[in-house]
């Protein structure tokens, strides 16, 4: 979705847009704002860095090339997301190596992106890719770091299965290491999700930064209840989005893990 912000210092902001450094958009490390979104309303968003390493993708099987449009075949599941950021290494022809965000998914073991290039053939090397560690919508833990004095807020894919002091967030967008971006920590965010959720669910942690409506001990989300099914077409008109089957809204309220409520 299209978040943005009129903040007092940075002006109107897109809350969609990776930011390479924290000075290139001039603000306050651990920055809060309050943004909103047409189709969601509105949301709180932490400014965060993404820390960790990217993750290795599948083997590639072949890339082709209809109308400037990049299709990648993967020996397996890949498990990306539309918006996911893959780095392409060492392709023959060499136009394939990038930085390229994810346009579509049309099966597990494909995905698309946008070059332009309409006389690009396929690759004779096929070469290798990795994947941004972060993935738009996954549930995200925040820590904090000290830099120069003063805190940081940092942020990886939430992979844990115990109980955790640790706050939770959404990432709106697809983000390598290194760069930052807006978590989301209140209001209705679009979160990956397995399983069957409805509305009013309970929420649980899964795996691989996705959440679940499948109860379990010691896994529980406070601060977060499901919204919606998934597949569900969020706005109207033109604007409006339909969610992936792995996909679902969530009321999220500055998000933590605990034990079970019963």
């Amino acid at each position: 979705m299209a978040f943005f912000t009129k903040d007092p210092f940075m002006g109107t902001l897109g809350l969609t847009d990776p930011i390479a450094s924290r000075t290139g958009l001039n603000a306050p490390f651990c920055q809060v704002v309050r943004g909103e979104d047409p189709a969601l309303g509105a949301g709180e968003f932490v400014f965060a860095q993404v820390t960790g390493a990217n993750v290795a993708g599948q083997t590639i099987s072949s890339i082709t090339t209809v109308n400037g449009t990049a299709t990648v075949t993967t020996g397996s599941a890949h498990g990306l997301q539309p918006g996911a950021v893959v780095i392409l290494i060492g392709q023959v022809p060499s136009a394939y190596t990038g930085t390229w965000t994810v346009a579509t998914v049309p099966s597990t073991t494909t995905y698309t992106f946008v070059h332009g290039n309409t006389t690009l053939g396929a690759t004779t090397t096929q070469g290798t890719y990795t994947v941004g560690l972060i993935q738009p919508s996954q549930l995200c833990a925040l820590t904090w770091t000290m830099v120069g004095g003063a805190p940081v807020a940092t942020v990886a894919p939430y992979a844990g299965t115990a109980n955790t002091g640790i706050p939770f967030g959404v990432s709106l967008i697809g983000l390598t290491v290194g760069q930052f971006g807006w978590i989301q920590v209140q209001g209705v965010a679009i979160v990956l999700t397995a399983g069957a959720p409805a509305a009013n669910g309970a929420v649980y942690t899964g795996t691989s930064g996705a959440i679940t409506p499948t109860a379990a001990a010691g896994k529980q989300i406070i601060g977060a209840t499901y919204v919606s099914a998934v597949s569900q077409v969020i706005g109207s008109g033109s604007t409006a989005v339909t969610l992936t089957s792995t996909q679902a809204l969530v009321y999220l309220n500055r998000p933590a893990a605990q034990s079970q409520i019963t």
